[in-house]
């Protein structure tokens, strides 16, 4: 993974602790019971029938969760646009004392937004994965006219 991508992610994580913090105590006073506690539907709460995928639905997570989906995508647009400007055309480099040698700039792979912000919370903050994993659906949509993520 490319630093950018690991300083943003290590971003998010640091934005998100509190915002997960907040969601599992507005969970806690509203609900009675653990959101991590399996129950059959008809045992649910009305409040977690109404917020089925838990805390991970609260509007500040999910506001942390597109706010930082939107500078994944820009991220992954810069350096495939860098990438763009590269294409082509090749570098002068004297690394190992090859002055004069063409060397291609090294690729660096897109990043999909749900695995840095969810699926890469597993190993990197297992405490936030519990809650997040919660995702159930995204909270981004396509716009019609010109398919950009909105």
């Amino acid at each position: 993974m490319h630093d950018d991508f690991r300083a943003l992610r290590d971003d998010y994580v640091a934005a998100l602790r509190p915002r997960v913090a907040e969601a599992l105590q507005w969970w806690d006073d509203r609900c009675g019971y653990p959101h991590t506690e399996q129950r059959p539907f008809d045992a649910k709460s009305p409040f977690h029938r109404r917020w089925p995928a838990g805390p991970a639905a609260h509007p500040r997570v999910l506001g942390l969760l597109r706010e930082y989906w939107f500078k994944v995508i820009e991220l992954n647009e810069r350096f495939e646009q860098a990438r763009g400007e590269a294409d082509g055309s090749e570098i002068d480099t004297d690394a190992d004392g090859g002055w004069g040698r063409d060397e291609t700039p090294p690729t660096i792979d897109r990043e999909r937004p749900i695995d840095l912000l969810v699926n890469d919370l597993s190993t990197v903050a297992p405490e936030l994965y519990e809650v997040m994993q919660g995702v159930v659906y995204v909270p981004i949509g396509v716009d019609p006219q010109d398919g950009l993520e909105c």
